[in-house]
């Protein structure tokens, strides 16, 4: 599978996170934890592009798998809310535009080339659910650990 699948998707991560940013996420995101954090968010997203350029130069086809996965994941983590609570995700525009056509191109190529196994498929899959989750475990251990807001 050639890298350039995956090096498109460090740009298309650049313009999502930029679209998250720009448009309000982390406000939308409070509605439904308020612990969210301005730091959190850029913490997340830099490991993500990190995560996007590992992926990009090495050869390891589970990892550029996994970002295929990840790429669809945070397209449905922005849908289901948006669907929900009928008001924009922000960042669902450049999930829908970007990473669904690259994670579903990233997956056809690495078919059509036969270049990973079943194996690797279910692996690298798992990995971007396993990624993905990270940020919502660390999103739910902080808010565990952070004390309430005062009542007035």
């Amino acid at each position: 599978m050639s890298s350039y699948i995956i090096w498109i998707s460090v740009f298309a991560a650049i313009i999502h996170i930029l679209e998250e940013y720009y448009y309000g996420w982390i406000d939308w995101a409070k509605s439904f934890v308020p612990t969210v954090k301005k730091s959190h968010f850029i913490v997340v997203n830099i490991l993500f592009v990190f995560t996007c350029v590992l992926a990009a130069i090495l050869q390891f086809t589970e990892l550029k798998i996994s970002i295929f996965s990840l790429l669809i994941i945070n397209t449905i983590v922005h849908l289901v809310p948006t669907i929900i609570k009928g008001k924009y995700s922000p960042g669902l525009a450049s999930a829908i535009l970007l990473y669904i056509p690259i994670g579903v191109f990233g997956y056809l190529a690495t078919f059509n080339e036969n270049i990973a196994s079943n194996v690797q498929l279910i692996v690298g899959t798992l990995l971007g659910f396993i990624i993905m989750a990270i940020p919502f475990l660390f999103q739910f251990l902080y808010g565990r650990m952070t004390p309430p807001p005062p009542r007035l």
